[in-house]
């Protein structure tokens, strides 16, 4: 299988836009999830993401999940899931905390 090399947005939940240059994606309120056309089988992995400036401070959740993860929930909502989120650096599961994993990030510091 071969990796991509231009990272898309497949489908996501209904308070998100995707942006004219198929590279972003944005909402305004509450939590759901976007997907990509990248794909994950096994091995490790890693991405890259930059948030961007906004009018009002916000909230992030990134990770990975199946197609069987509820789109219109935050990543790591269900079992289907696993988020990293930006405050605390907490990883979530079943929507579930796991404690410090590792440094908050985003827009809306310092927590």
């Amino acid at each position: 299988m071969k990796c991509a090399t231009l990272v898309r947005w497949l489908d996501k939940g209904p308070l998100l836009l995707f942006g004219d240059d198929g590279m972003t994606v944005s909402g305004t309120k509450g939590f759901c999830m976007a997907r990509t056309n990248a794909c994950v089988t096994r091995g490790t992995y890693y991405f890259e993401l930059k948030l961007l400036g906004a009018i009002e401070a916000y909230h992030v959740r990134v990770g990975w999940g199946t197609k069987k993860a509820d789109i219109n929930a935050p990543v790591g909502f269900d079992e289907h899931s696993y988020g990293y989120r930006d405050i605390g650096g907490e990883t979530m599961h079943k929507s579930k905390r796991s404690g410090p994993y590792g440094d908050s990030f985003g827009t809306s510091l310092p927590y």
